[in-house]
C-alpha cells in the first residue's frame, strides 16, 4: 500500500472525527468537503479515475453547495436557548414528548 494513501485516510480519518464534534455547522461542512476531497484522492491513487471525478464534481461540488445553502437558509447559530426565558418552547418541547 502506498504511504500517500496512508496519509490521506488518516487526514480523512481526523477531519471526519472533528467533524463529528465542531460547534460551528459550517466548520463541519468544510470538514466534511476535505474528508470527500480525501476520499476522491484516494480513489485516483488506486486508479479508478472516473469515480475519483464523479465524487469531486457530484458530491464536493453540488452535494456541499446545497449543504452549505441550507445551513445558511436556515441561520444556524451556536448560541444556546434559554429555556427559562421563552416558557412557550419549554411547553412546546414537553408537549413533544407526550
Amino acid at each position: 500500500m502506498s504511504p500517500v494513501i496512508v496519509v490521506l485516510s488518516v487526514i480523512s480519518a481526523l477531519l471526519a472525527f472533528y467533524m463529528l464534534f465542531a460547534k460551528n455547522p459550517i466548520t463541519s461542512a468544510m470538514c466534511l468537503l476535505g474528508v470527500l476531497i480525501m476520499t476522491a484522492g484516494i480513489y485516483g491513487l488506486i486508479g479508478e479515475h472516473m469515480v475519483a471525478t464523479i465524487q469531486l464534481v457530484v458530491y464536493a461540488g453540488a452535494i456541499m453547495v446545497l449543504f452549505i445553502f441550507s445551513i445558511m437558509l436556515l441561520n444556524l447559530n451556536t448560541k444556546e436557548t434559554d429555556y427559562k426565558a421563552k416558557p412557550l418552547v419549554m411547553l412546546g418541547a414537553l408537549a413533544q414528548l407526550s
